[in-house]
């Protein structure tokens, strides 16, 4: 079998981890176990990072984000402008109006 490709856990993973291991899962449910498992890692794979930001975000009323750990989490979940609106998280990035680029 082949070998993953492993990273340390940053700061900011490791405080995301910490606060999601403190946060309400259904019983028996996939993210319980997830935050379990990674809870004592020393490394994490890219796709274990992911899973991380996109975790940290589904239960952000559960736990408090710093500004920095919120756009690390934006950046690796690899979240798109839409479904920030659609979760009412970041601002709408405005965009010029059709009439006021006309001559």
């Amino acid at each position: 079998m082949a070998e993953l490709f492993r990273e340390p856990v940053t700061r900011i993973e490791r405080e995301l981890i910490d606060k999601l291991s403190a946060a309400k899962f259904l019983s028996a449910s996939w993210p319980k176990r997830f935050v379990r498992d990674v809870y004592g890692l020393k490394e994490v794979t890219p796709r274990q990072r992911y899973w991380i930001a996109r975790l940290s975000i589904m239960y952000r009323r559960q736990i408090a984000f710093s500004p920095d750990e919120f756009l690390w989490c934006v950046e690796m979940g690899k979240y798109t402008q839409q479904e920030l609106d659609r979760m009412k998280l970041a601002p709408r990035i405005e965009m010029p109006s059709l009439f006021e680029a006309l001559p």
